[in-house]
């Protein structure tokens, strides 16, 4: 008895010493920390309901809970990217909202509420893709190139949103509409 005992503990100390040795994480990049300079996008009066009950994730903290599978540089490149991608995303669903609210027509505001819908539909597109990227797994196509051009994978951050968004038709739920890219 007393030699599985001393055998067991030999043989838990070896498996800890080799684990410890040949550890496979080799990054040492932290969860990057909500930024604490920034404001968030508050969500615009919304009489008609454009935007309907769900304001996008907050930007000051996107993928703050994502433990990172990169290096510290480029992990903290991703997020600022997403980040941006939110507040992109807010402030053209804000305009939109704004926009959509003064009109009458019912079936006008149906078209501000179905581009609202895309951009929220192409926002978790970018979020996941920017998560997959922190974890380490970018996906096809994959970049950081975040700026005031169209991205042709993102019209969240479009300067020209209207002829991305025609360029380019989403669905936030393809099962639904047999849309999507």
């Amino acid at each position: 008895m007393k030699k599985n005992v001393i055998l067991a503990a030999a043989s838990a100390a070896a498996v800890v010493g080799l684990m410890s040795a040949c550890g496979t994480n080799t990054h040492t990049a932290q969860p990057i920390s909500p930024d604490k300079d920034c404001t968030e996008l508050a969500k615009p009066n919304d009489p008609n309901n454009l935007i309907g009950n769900e304001w996008p994730w907050p930007a000051c903290d996107a993928l703050s809970d994502v433990t990172p599978g990169v290096d510290q540089a480029r992990a903290e490149a991703i997020v600022f990217d997403a980040r941006q991608h939110v507040e992109a995303a807010k402030r053209s669903i804000s305009l939109l909202a704004t926009d959509g609210n003064k009109v009458a027509d019912s079936e006008a505001r149906d078209g501000y509420r179905a581009k609202i819908e895309d951009i929220r539909g192409r926002l978790a597109d970018d979020l996941m893709r920017s998560h997959a990227a922190l974890e380490g797994h970018a996906p096809e196509g994959f970049s950081l190139a975040y700026s005031t051009r169209p991205n042709p994978l993102s019209c969240s951050d479009a300067m020209d949103f209207q002829a991305c968004i025609e360029s380019s038709k989403h669905s936030a739920s393809p099962g639904v509409t047999g849309g999507g890219r």
